[in-house]
């Protein structure tokens, strides 16, 4: 009995299957969906044997060649960030940690630099057959940074369909020891586990940005969800293609953006692709939106998510709300304002300080930059 109790309080829960449809027939009832093996069913208070979700059917896509152009053609991708003009500074490592990866799709792979089993200590990730969501994942990511990605780190944390606290934590180190820049936590569960926060508070103060979905109880018992409710963490809602707050999405004083998030054609396995809905595959949108931003930038995660905030586009109601939180996330703007505005450094401890402007000091010179040290003022054009 205490190992029982032990096990279930330190569970933190996958939303590998909600609101996920596959193939031609109806979208199912409650009773009828499949969830992963001690999955917290976090609609389950709102279904009554109700649909869960009114998106028409789906079907099947194959992809055909590696610049997938259905996924190119569906809705999401017309948010994603293009490539700036100016040069790129760094390429960066974005690491999920999720239940694996199973596709061969070069338009993915070759972008993996590394991958860990946080159960088996190995390099092995096989994702869970047949549903695929740490694949699904990692599409959603490059949809947002497919003309800069970066490098992805792919850990595996799932313990035969559930995700454990202590295999996320030893998937928060792996990515700190190994170099990642932002993580992404598609996965959630209710009340904060020691733990897991103490590892997230070492990733952040290491300089590493944490995304993590919001939830999908929006239409149910609409708890705050950990990691997306710790301190510092990006949490994430989902919209729909008219920019609308999921029903499913999770709404509280926690969410800081919302992005797609609903009848987003994702890889599933090899060329296979499926729709898929869930704040899942919003929060892997924003991290790699983020995760191509940083490249040109190199911000801190402090600096990063300001920058996303104040230029979110409004949807609900004006300023923050709990329904979308800043709004829905705009790349381009977001690059904008972190290389065109005033910004004053107050402390730096580092020896080096990078600074970069939108366009050649020469045609604005009215863009400066101040040092200072102690009183000694150094003023640079």
């Amino acid at each position: 009995m205490i190992t029982l109790l032990f096990c279930i309080s330190f569970t933190t829960t996958s939303y590998a299957q909600e609101h996920i449809f596959i193939g031609e027939h109806e979208a199912p009832h409650c009773n009828d969906i499949e969830y992963l093996e001690a999955v917290d069913i976090t609609i389950a208070s709102a279904c009554q044997n109700a649909v869960p979700h009114e998106d028409p059917p789906r079907e099947f896509h194959y992809l055909k060649d590696a610049q997938v152009p259905a996924i190119t053609q569906d809705w999401p991708f017309q948010y994603h960030l293009q490539q700036p003009s100016y040069p790129q500074l760094a390429t960066l490592t974005l690491a999920i940690i999720d239940t694996g990866f199973s596709s061969t799709n070069p338009w993915l792979s070759k972008y993996i630099t590394s991958t860990y089993n946080v159960e088996t200590n190995t390099t092995d990730i096989p994702d869970i057959r047949g549903r695929e969501h740490g694949t699904l994942v990692a599409t959603a990511a490059m949809i947002a940074m497919h003309e800069a990605p970066t490098n992805l780190m792919l850990i595996k944390a799932d313990r035969n369909g559930a995700l454990p606290t202590s295999n996320i934590v030893r998937g928060i180190n792996y990515a700190i020891e190994n170099g990642a820049d932002i993580i992404n936590l598609s996965l959630g569960g209710p009340g904060k586990q020691t733990a897991e926060q103490h590892a997230i508070e070492q990733a952040l103060a290491a300089g590493i940005t944490i995304v993590a979905a919001a939830g999908n109880g929006g239409d149910g018992r609409n708890r705050i969800e950990y990691p997306a409710g710790y301190d510092g963490v990006i949490s994430v809602g989902a919209v729909t293609e008219k920019l609308q707050r999921a029903s499913f999405s999770t709404y509280n004083d926690r969410v800081s953006v919302v992005a797609p998030g609903t009848n987003m054609l994702l890889i599933r396995n090899d060329y296979l692709t499926r729709y898929a809905n869930g704040t899942s595959f919003a929060a892997p949108f924003v991290a790699g939106t983020l995760a191509m931003m940083q490249q040109y930038t190199q911000l801190s995660p402090v600096l990063l998510k300001e920058a996303i905030e104040v230029t979110a586009r409004d949807l609900h109601t004006k300023g923050y709300d709990n329904e979308t939180g800043y709004g829905f996330i705009q790349g381009k703007e977001a690059l904008q304002y972190i290389r065109s505005v005033t910004r004053d450094i107050i402390h730096v401890t580092s020896n080096t300080v990078h600074v970069t402007f939108s366009q050649s000091l020469k045609t604005l010179p009215y863009n400066t930059v101040t040092l200072y040290n102690g009183i000694k003022k150094s003023t640079y054009l």
